[in-house]
């Protein structure tokens, strides 16, 4: 009985090595098959990067105002993509009045929720934020997470990332304006 159970015993041990084996060659050759996907013109997997240029579009802002991506991302620009229920948008989206006052940057607030009620956001935001719902928008930018934020300048990407708090916002100005110094 007991040579039977370390018997069983190793059979499961090499079944689950040769198993661990397998799950590590596999992610390897995924990773390497994305990696040769990527290298393929036109396709793109994953948000924009430091440095690509970001993707035109043209839509009204929710005060009837036209804002294109290539005028608008002339300047020096925050583009925040925020969810109505995302709990950690509202706790964001009150900084932005402040940033805009210490960094003098225009900032275009784009809600990837088109269906619930947004006024918690919009009564957050100042005049001076562009705000607009837009699937096609987020889709456009293979935003997959929110909040995520990019710092934009002559149309392309100089900083993204996902915010994880309010101060996520600051530490990403701070860490793009000393890369610009």
């Amino acid at each position: 009985m007991n040579t039977l159970y370390n018997v069983s015993l190793l059979a499961v041990t090499i079944i689950v090595i040769f198993q661990t084996v397998v799950i590590f060659y596999l992610a390897r050759y995924i990773g390497e098959f994305m990696s040769k996907i990527e290298s393929i013109n036109g396709i793109k997997v994953g948000s924009l990067q430091e440095g690509q240029t970001v993707p035109n579009f043209r839509e009204l802002d929710s005060q009837g105002r036209k804002v294109v991506s290539k005028d608008f991302f002339n300047k020096r620009s925050i583009l925040l993509f925020v969810n109505t229920n995302c709990a950690t948008c509202k706790e964001v989206i009150p900084e932005i009045d402040r940033i805009i006052n210490t960094y003098k940057i225009q900032v275009l607030v784009i809600n990837t929720d088109e269906n619930h009620d947004d006024v918690i956001i919009r009564k957050n935001l100042g005049d001076r934020v562009s705000y607009m719902r837009s699937n096609k928008i987020t889709q456009l930018y293979s935003i997959t997470k929110v909040p995520y934020a990019l710092i934009i300048e002559e149309n392309e990407v100089k900083a993204a990332g996902e915010l994880k708090n309010k101060g996520s916002l600051w530490n990403l100005l701070i860490n793009e304006n000393r890369l610009v110094s």
